[in-house]
């Protein structure tokens, strides 16, 4: 039982040992080659059409058939045109810069007052409290701990003579110190 190459050109019987089963097809090795340029293919890097070996940038590049302007298409494409978003960036662009008024009409006021109504804070009674607490509030000029000297309640001003001076000194002795020398223990890892 004699097997014949594959390649056109070729024609001679293929051995066993010099044998490509390829493409429904039996090869020798070097008559595998890309069917346009000549370069020699193996199982790894070629490409096959209409049971011909092609080597990549040969190979047979499927071409798209004209589609027929139907009314199903136009309808399909002017879904697909909606469902995207270069219909709302087209009105986005030519309304930017304008402002956009909203009529108060008696539905738009009955709506407010729904809301309000609704909100929690209405519900509850927060915004009558908070008048409230307004109106018992001391105003601002009374003060109900007058401080001597302006000074703020519970500062230096309110110590005794010489604590102040006191005080000062201290500060300066603190400012000295470092205060991060602090003592760490280091426990070793096992």
């Amino acid at each position: 039982m004699s097997k014949k190459c594959a390649r056109e050109d070729c024609g001679k019987t293929v051995y066993p040992i010099e044998e490509l089963k390829c493409l429904d097809k039996i090869w020798h090795k070097q008559c595998f080659k890309c069917t346009v340029c000549g370069m020699t293919l193996s199982m790894k890097n070629y490409k096959g059409y209409d049971k011909m070996p092609y080597c990549n940038p040969h190979y047979p590049k499927t071409v798209a058939s004209v589609v027929a302007d139907t009314p199903e298409m136009r309808r399909i494409a002017e879904n697909t045109k909606n469902q995207s978003n270069i219909k709302y960036h087209a009105e986005y662009e030519k309304m930017r810069g304008t402002k956009i008024e909203i009529a108060d009409d008696p539905e738009m006021e009955r709506l407010k007052k729904n809301t309000q109504v609704q909100s929690n804070v209405s519900y509850h009674g927060v915004l009558d409290q908070k008048a409230r607490q307004e109106e018992s509030r001391p105003k601002e000029d009374e003060s109900p701990n007058p401080t001597p000297n302006g000074a703020a309640a519970g500062g230096a001003a309110n110590l005794p003579r010489g604590m102040d001076e006191e005080l000062a000194e201290n500060d300066v002795e603190l400012e000295n110190v470092d205060c991060w020398q602090i003592p760490v223990t280091v426990y070793p890892f096992r």
